[in-house]
C-alpha cells in the first residue's frame, strides 16, 4: 500500500500517494477548496506535521493542505529531525509521544540548532497534564494544543504563532 502524504502547489492543494516508480500520480485524490481556502498565502507557507498516529497526519495534514499550506509529514521524531534540517519549514507541529526521539527533546534539539531555533513550533497532544505542558514550555515550544481539537483551531494556533513570531503567550499558546 503506497504510503500517504500531502503537498499543494500555491493554486491547488491535493492530497496524494507515494507511488512506485512509474506509476502515474492518482488524481481522483484532489482536493476542492473551499471558499475560505481559496485566498492565496501572502507567501508560502510550509508546515512540518509530525504524529507517530496516521489518522491524525491525514486529519490535520488534509485540513491544513486546504487552507493554503505546503505539509510536510514525518511520522517520528528521526524523520522529523531530518525533513526539519532539509525543508526549512515556516513552523512545525509536533506530538509529544514519537517514537525515536521524542517531542520534548526534539523540541530542545530543533531550539537549539541555528537553522531551526527561530522556527516556531506548536505542540499538539493527548498530555492534558500541567506538567507535560511546562516541559514542552520549558523545552522552547511556542503554543501548546491538546487533543482532540478542531482543525480549524489548530489552523488558527499556526496562523497565531506564525504572526507573532513564535513567541509563546496568545490564547492559541495557552489552550
Amino acid at each position: 500500500m503506497p504510503k500517504p502524504f500531502l503537498s499543494s502547489d500555491p493554486t491547488k492543494p491535493h492530497l496524494s500517494a507515494d507511488h512506485p516508480p512509474g506509476h502515474e500520480h492518482d488524481e481522483s485524490l484532489q482536493v476542492r477548496q473551499s471558499p475560505r481556502a481559496a485566498e492565496p498565502p501572502p507567501a508560502e507557507r510550509v508546515v512540518l506535521f509530525a504524529d507517530d498516529f496516521p489518522d491524525a497526519r491525514e486529519l490535520y495534514g488534509f485540513y491544513l493542505a486546504q487552507r493554503g499550506y505546503r505539509v510536510e509529514l514525518a511520522c517520528d521524531g528521526w524523520e522529523t529531525l531530518e525533513k526539519a534540517l532539509t525543508v526549512r519549514p515556516s513552523i512545525m507541529l509536533l506530538d509529544l509521544s514519537m517514537p525515536g526521539i521524542d517531542g520534548w527533546t526534539l523540541i530542545r534539539i530543533l531550539k537549539q540548532a541555528p537553522d531551526t531555533c527561530a522556527v516556531p513550533i506548536v505542540v499538539l497532544t493527548a498530555h492534558a497534564e500541567a506538567v507535560e505542558r511546562e516541559r514542552a514550555v520549558a523545552a522552547g515550544c511556542d503554543a501548546y494544543l491538546i487533543k482532540p481539537i478542531s482543525p480549524q483551531e489548530v489552523d488558527e494556533a499556526l496562523t497565531a504563532a506564525l504572526a507573532r513570531g513564535g513567541a509563546f503567550g496568545s490564547p492559541a499558546g495557552g489552550r
